[in-house]
This record gives structure tokens, sequence and C-alpha cells, in this order.
């Protein structure tokens, strides 16, 4: 899971440091996140993180990501206006064949080098990450309160308990049969927000499982909102992950990383040569060479 959290970050075009700014949390959590220290992360910084990255992911360009990664992260455009050069740069590119693009990829690592290593003025580096800052001090201000996330962890907590006593079931046998400590489900039941992940997602499991065996009825309002996870599509494992479509193809995602490795002057040149590159190619397909004729004069004067 901090491998795919990685990969959203870089897709959105976000540093650790923009994506801490913008959930409110230090960027030591977000590098210990994408470290794979997952299973200690309170349930608090991670609810931070997902909706942050929602939010990011909310402002790319129409059509860009896949369905399954809308339905998992539950994207929605929200409102603001997304990056046009990357708009017009993914239009540009999706022109190419499939069987083209792994070569325009290889050249479009050359020019980002090129951009990247044009890009000397420091101070225009400074202005860009003031730039930066403002847009997610601006983001931030779009987040949830502290006390209202806190509060609805609270009450996602009275609700595994409501559930766990509709199934008849102690804190001592439930927890058993979830593989977490009775301590835990206690402090998740009471105090949710500082729950690690892995015992939220242990808990979860156990009661989908209840409500699976008939132990729960399927119908209610939170015994929905459990099952849903399931048709949200989550990954069971981490090579589940790794094969887990972000963008319509995996080609666009690293397009689209691309673009925001060049420097925030430099993308105009980066989508002209885009262009450039997409009218060549495609130019290059509707005119091929004509074969030079073969001298036969030349052949008899060799006999």
């Amino acid at each position: 899971m901090g491998r795919f959290t990685r990969r959203l970050r870089l897709l959105v075009g976000f540093s650790q440091a923009d994506l801490a700014l913008r959930a409110g949390v230090s960027q030591a959590a977000i590098s210990r996140l994408e470290a794979g220290h997952t299973r200690n992360t309170p349930m608090r910084v991670n609810m931070l993180i997902h909706l942050a990255m929602r939010d990011a992911l909310g402002r790319l360009p129409p059509g860009l990501l896949s369905a399954e990664l809308c339905r998992l992260m539950q994207v929605r455009a929200n409102g603001t206006p997304h990056d046009e050069p990357l708009a017009e740069a993914i239009a540009l590119y999706s022109r190419l064949e499939p069987a083209r693009r792994g070569s325009a990829l290889v050249r479009l690592r050359t020019v980002r080098d090129a951009l990247v290593g044009a890009e000397a003025d420091a101070g225009a580096r400074v202005d860009g990450r003031v730039r930066r800052s403002a847009a997610g001090r601006e983001a931030a201000r779009r987040m949830p309160d502290r006390a209202e996330l806190d509060a609805w962890i609270h009450r996602l907590g009275r609700t595994v308990r409501d559930l766990r006593l509709m199934a008849g079931l102690s804190q001592e046998r439930f927890a058993r049969r979830a593989g977490v400590s009775q301590t835990a489900l206690s402090r998740y039941e009471h105090r949710g927000a500082a729950t690690p992940m892995i015992v939220v997602m242990k808990v979860n499991a156990a009661l989908r499982r209840e409500i699976g065996r008939g132990r729960l009825p399927s119908t209610t309002e939170e015994t929905r909102r459990l099952m849903a996870l399931e048709l949200r599509g989550v990954p069971a494992s981490e090579d589940a992950f790794k094969a887990f479509h972000v963008t319509g193809t995996s080609d666009l995602e690293t397009f689209t990383r691309l673009y925001w490795d060049v420097p925030p002057r430099q993308r105009p040149r980066f989508v002209e040569v885009v262009r450039s590159l997409v009218d060549l190619t495609l130019d290059s397909e509707q005119t091929p060479l004509a074969r030079t004729p073969r001298r036969a004069s030349s052949r008899r004067r060799a006999r």
C-alpha cells in the first residue's frame, strides 16, 4: 500500500512535502507510509492522506484515471481547474498508436532531462516552491476540520461495537476471530483516531465474514457500507497493488509523471516538443518512403 501511495503522489505531481502540507500531517508520516510502515499508521493520519490524495486526483484532466482507481478512491471532480498544459499534452500523446508510444517515451525522457538541465535559475525554482506552497495551503483549507474527522472516526468505532453486540460476540471472542488483541479492539471502539490501520482492516474484514455467515443482517446502512469496500475493488495483496492500473493504460501513467518532472517554466516547451513529435510520427505513417527504383541499365553494363 505504501508503494501504491507513492505511485499516486507522483501521478499528481506532488513531492512528499506537498502531500504532507495538503493533508496536514508531517512529511515523516508520508515517508514512513511510502516505505511500507503502514501497519502502525494511525487511522486519522491515513484518512487525512487519503482525503488529500482524492482531492488531488479530482484535479487531473478528465479521462486520465482508470475506472478502477476512480471506484477505489471514490474520485470525483472537485470544481477546481485542472492543469491545461497537461490536458493538452495528454490529448496530443493519445493520438499516437500504442505500438509507437514506447519509442516516443524514450525520446521524451531525453527531452525531460534536457529541460531539467536547462532550468538553472535557482530563483525560478524558489518561486515555484512558493506557488506550490500557496496551492497546498489552499487545498488544506478544503480538508475536513480535524475535530469533525475525529468525530466521524469515533462514530465508526461505536458502529463496530454495535455490530459486534448485534452478532452476540464479546470483545475477547471477536478480537480472537479478527486476529487482534482485545486491548486493540477496545481502543478502536472507544478511541478510534489513534487505532493502527492494520487493526481497522482486520476488524472490518472480520465483520464482513460475520455478515457472510448470516450473523449480521446485510440490509442495514452500516453493513452495506462495510460490504461496499469489497465492491470498490481494494487490492488484496502487494502484487495486486503493483498490477493495479491507475490510468487507462500504463504508458499514460509514465507520460504524466514525465510531465510533472519537467520544471513548471519549461512545461510549455515540453508540450510543444510532444506536439512536434506526434506530428512527425503521424506524417511518417501517412507518407511512407518511396522505394528507389532499381537501375536496370547499370546492371546490364556490369554484365
